[in-house]
């Protein structure tokens, strides 16, 4: 039996692996948004974003994140939608990219954090495949 460090670092290389794959082949918004309803039907979408405005509230009172007010970053670019941006904004509560791009790195860096440590167990527990492994074979 795997340590759980050992199932970390397969889990790390696996997410690479298939973020990578998408990255190359076609089926990248097709997985994608299969990935983000999944996400939508377990209720991980509003916790993800639930939880993005808990850390920008409680960092946008502190100086040192750089936050001068205590208002979380406008979700109101309609400018900004453009193919993803369409599918996000209607899953994720009209949170658009340039709202997220005002949230200050410290906050944007604990947030992709906990979204890369919530794959990682995911993705360790449900024992993915890589398909990058599956084209190799």
């Amino acid at each position: 039996m795997k340590s759980v460090s050992e199932n970390n670092t397969a889990a790390d290389r696996v997410a690479r692996q298939v973020l990578e794959h998408l990255q190359e082949s076609g089926e990248r918004d097709r997985i994608k948004e299969w990935l983000i309803n999944d996400l939508e039907s377990k209720g991980w979408t509003a916790m993800l974003f639930k939880r993005a405005e808990e850390i920008c509230s409680a960092q946008s009172q502190d100086p040192k994140f750089g936050a001068t007010s205590g208002k979380p970053p406008s979700v109101d670019a309609p400018h900004s939608m453009q193919g993803d941006d369409l599918t996000v904004r209607n899953i994720a509560s009209q949170l658009s990219k340039e709202a997220m791009e005002s949230v200050p790195e410290a906050v944007r860096s604990k947030l992709m954090q906990e979204v890369l440590d919530a794959t990682r167990e995911f993705v360790a527990r449900e024992n993915f495949e890589s398909p990058v492994k599956k084209e190799s074979k």
